[in-house]
């Protein structure tokens, strides 16, 4: 067993009981707060571990108080307490790249490589924070970024569906951290650059749409190494490309799939596309509606990211079961569990179509931005 507000911790080997069968002995000086047992064959933990949780009565002296927020967080026992404690240092951990929990919050997320990721109430409410998932997936190396990514598998969200803004936010963050960090060691600033494309090439050999995200980021953070032929700049100066592109793609779907193929349906991306979040001329009204949910649903989570979607400050900032809201058009829109799952179907049934579809509406959503001054974080 080992205590989750330390995980990193060697775990303690518990005695079997000379009396029961298949009976363990815990020890009675454990420190208060919760612990797992985990019930290992040889590497392998057969068992979901089993919690153990230690009142605070059951110990004498805790010693001095954690300076941990999220050491703190883990360790309370009353689960009103414990949510908002959680939701307050999952919020500062997105806006300050170089907070002291990161440490512990990147060793929970190792936990994940072994044990269900839904195991884990931090996890579980981590991916209602939108911008400290980014500056997670930002901040993780090559050990550590595949067990961020795939927290995407094992919980609902999608990174697909993480705000642009988020996104931008967090990089600034980020590589303004590193930037001072690294001081006159990286005068020109070329090992700052280097991380970045460390982060480009892990995220696009995933995802090769996220190659349009990155040269978006490239733009708004590193002022001083202009990128001249993107995607994004040849969108912005001829919309209708996109146009000659879908075409084609759309015949390649319909070569791959036979006429009585049974193709998934979304209620939940039909709504959105009825309410209006789908352009015109990208909703293919001239079909049958039972090919209409995968033609939209790249279009719609472009759109999602892309226009201005964001929470309230007054409200905690949620991409499951919550609302979005459109700052620009004053509506909100719900994205549901429901709503995930149905996407992750749709991508599933022909992951070509919607990965190139999406790359394509994503390019035209960031072309159609107003080109603002960004802030620079590298000279």
């Amino acid at each position: 067993m080992f205590p989750l507000w330390v995980p990193s911790a060697h775990p303690l080997q518990l005695e079997v009981n000379q009396e029961l069968t298949a009976c363990w002995n815990v020890p009675t000086d454990l420190m208060p707060g919760p612990w797992w047992i985990i019930g290992r064959d040889g590497d392998w933990a057969r068992f979901r571990p089993i919690l153990w949780s230690v009142p605070v009565n059951n110990y004498i002296d805790m010693g001095a108080k954690s300076t941990s927020l999220l050491t703190e967080a883990i360790r309370e026992s009353d689960q009103e307490r414990r949510e908002t404690l959680l939701g307050k240092v999952l919020g500062e951990l997105g806006t300050n790249p170089e907070h002291p929990d990161w440490f512990l919050l990147f060793d929970l997320i190792r936990l994940s490589r072994e044990f269900p990721t839904s195991s884990l109430d931090v996890l579980v409410r981590l991916v209602s924070y939108p911008q400290t998932l980014a500056l997670a997936l930002l901040k993780a190396d090559d050990e550590s970024f595949n067990c961020v990514w795939s927290l995407a598998e094992q919980l609902p969200f999608s990174w697909s569906l993480l705000p642009t803004q988020c996104w931008k936010e967090a990089a600034t963050l980020h590589f303004y951290s590193l930037r001072n960090a690294l001081g006159e060691m990286d005068a020109n600033g070329e090992l700052l650059f280097s991380v970045f494309q460390q982060f480009r090439n892990r995220a696009s050999s995933r995802r090769a749409y996220w190659t349009v995200l990155c040269d978006w980021l490239h733009q708004q953070i590193f002022l001083e190494r202009p990128l001249n032929n993107t995607l994004i700049r040849v969108m912005r100066r001829c919309p209708s490309f996109i146009d000659q592109q879908i075409e084609e793609v759309e015949k390649d779907l319909q070569g791959r799939h036979d006429a009585e193929e049974q193709w998934p349906q979304s209620k939940e991306v039909m709504e959105k596309v009825n309410q209006g979040l789908v352009d015109e001329f990208f909703l293919f009204p001239h079909l049958s509606p039972v090919y209409r949910s995968v033609r939209c649903a790249p279009f719609l989570v472009a759109k999602l990211s892309v226009k201005g979607l964001h929470c309230p400050n007054n409200l905690e900032p949620n991409i499951k079961g919550s609302e979005w809201v459109d700052l620009n058009e004053q509506k909100s829109y719900a994205i549901t569990d429901r709503l995930i799952y149905e996407l992750r179907l749709i991508r599933a049934f022909d992951p070509e179509w919607f990965d190139t579809v999406y790359a394509l509406a994503l390019t035209f959503e960031l072309s159609r931005l107003p080109q603002q001054v960004p802030q620079e974080v590298a000279s």
